[in-house]
């Protein structure tokens, strides 16, 4: 079960996007997107949207490299952007990979700036974890009363030691700084953040930060290209393609995992939060932890999500005096029962009929098919899209005239196709996946096994195989 909430907060725009997908092995996965700079709403968008296209999620969940993936998320971010800026007629050039507003007689002007966080988590019905960022969108885990929770993020800001490393070596003239324009200082007082002592060896700056940026002390500061062209306050994420070239951005993601609940450990509940920065900066761990575990949100994310929303905007103003940066939230919970014990045999009528086998079999017992079969309307030209669930067909609404029919409890649906032939995978209730292939009659064809009290089912099986889970849900054939 998941939801998301989310606020413009005191900015002038809402560059913030969210997403959660409900996946036919009962996982669900979690996304946010923080925008940033002039384009960072669209930059965001387009994360977004490539991750819930039928081929985006193959790839997330197939892919054996989870950097060759968001690289192809940020090649898509940079297609659409380019896409963009032709159909605004913004006159503009590339330079490797950066973008730049064109200047007179076709000199290189300044970069055309846009990026975006990217958090990604996965979780999975017994509570695993799979968590994957760029950026300063934090990921947290809360199990069972917890207060304090774990983080699933890693440190993408300038006073990472180990970033700052990577970037120096990349790119020497980089510059990490906090700016003394936050305090109202002219720009000469800007202050590194990283200082070289005596024998060479660069530490963090005695001085410290101008201020604390978040509850926890943040220090804030930028990392700027050497040409002073632009800077963000991160070292990883998607976009900012100038700052990709000239300062050591890096769209390679944290990835962690956080293993299911061992056996023993009884039936716990597993909170996950996946929240932009204007949530974090705001709020303490243990006040997340007050809300989460309050009896009227438990295994309620909307509410919980409702909760944490109007918990972060009060300690906003609380702590800051006036909503600040946009505020996204998104709570996955899970009830994962891990206890070793011998269960009962279930009763017969509990267990799914066996399924056809053999290509060609037709609706011969209703009763095997109520559960898979949907019934369409002869103007479904286009078919489901990959990734619709039986959970989520309202996204489908206006789009599919598709009606769900007898759905057992436990089943679950993934749908693709286009015009004559469809495909659904269903999950028996004994856990097994079955790839179910359909095909469109005229009403001139003969309809083997129709129903008379069905008339208007135009769709007639034409094969049933097994289709095999992988870790992470089925694999796409």
């Amino acid at each position: 079960m998941a939801a998301f909430a989310t606020h413009i907060g005191g900015s002038a725009e809402q560059q913030d996007r969210a997403a959660v997908l409900a996946l036919p092995d009962g996982s669900i996965m979690s996304v946010v997107a923080d925008g940033h700079g002039p384009h960072g709403a669209r930059v965001a968008q387009w994360a977004v949207n490539w991750i819930t296209t039928a081929d985006g999620l193959s790839a997330l969940l197939t892919s054996d490299s989870v950097a060759a993936t968001w690289a192809a998320i940020d090649d898509h971010i940079h297609a659409r952007l380019l896409a963009h800026l032709m159909a605004t007629g913004v006159s503009h050039m590339t330079f490797g990979k950066g973008i730049y507003r064109r200047g007179l007689y076709g000199a290189r002007g300044p970069p055309i700036r846009g990026g975006t966080t990217l958090s990604i988590a996965l979780v999975r019905p017994d509570g695993h974890v799979t968590a994957a960022h760029v950026g300063d969108s934090d990921i947290h885990v809360f199990t069972e009363g917890d207060t304090a929770g774990q983080s699933l993020m890693g440190d993408h800001t300038v006073t990472s030691r180990a970033e700052f490393d990577r970037i120096r070596a990349l790119h020497p003239g980089a510059q990490f700084v906090m700016e003394a324009a936050a305090v109202g200082y002219p720009k000469s007082y800007d202050r590194p953040v990283w200082v070289a002592g005596a024998d060479g060896t660069f530490e963090l700056n005695p001085l410290g930060p101008f201020f604390s940026t978040d509850v926890r002390d943040g220090w804030g500061g930028y990392l700027r290209a050497a040409d002073e062209s632009e800077g963000i306050a991160m070292t990883r994420a998607l976009g900012d393609f100038n700052l990709q070239l000239l300062a050591g951005v890096s769209t390679v993601p944290h990835y962690q995992e956080l293993p299911a609940l061992p056996p023993g450990h009884g039936s716990s509940e597993r909170v996950v939060v996946n929240a932009s920065d204007g949530f974090w900066d705001i709020v303490h761990y243990a006040e997340v932890a007050e809300v989460i575990w309050q009896p009227e949100n438990r295994m309620n994310p909307a509410a919980t999500a409702a909760a944490l929303l109007e918990l972060a905007k009060a300690k906003a103003i609380e702590r800051l005096g006036a909503l600040g940066d946009n505020i996204t939230v998104s709570v996955i919970r899970v009830l994962a029962a891990t206890e070793v014990a011998v269960a009962a045999p279930a009763p017969e009528e509990a267990v799914a009929p066996p399924l056809p086998q053999e290509p060609g079999d037709s609706l011969k017992d209703p009763a095997v098919w109520e559960a898979a079969i949907q019934r369409y309307s002869s103007a479904d030209e286009d078919g489901i899209p990959l990734g619709h669930t039986a959970n989520n067909m309202e996204k489908a609404e206006g789009q599919e005239k598709m009606v769900r029919s007898g759905a057992v409890p436990g089943t679950g649906f993934w749908y693709f196709g286009r015009n004559s032939t469809q495909r659904i995978i269903y999950r028996s209730l004994d856990g097994r996946y079955w790839d179910i292939v359909y095909r469109r009659f005229t009403e001139d064809e003969p309809l083997p096994g129709a129903r008379a009290d069905l008339p208007e089912r135009l769709w007639r099986i034409a094969g049933v195989r097994p289709w095999f889970s992988s870790p992470h849900g089925p694999a796409l054939p």
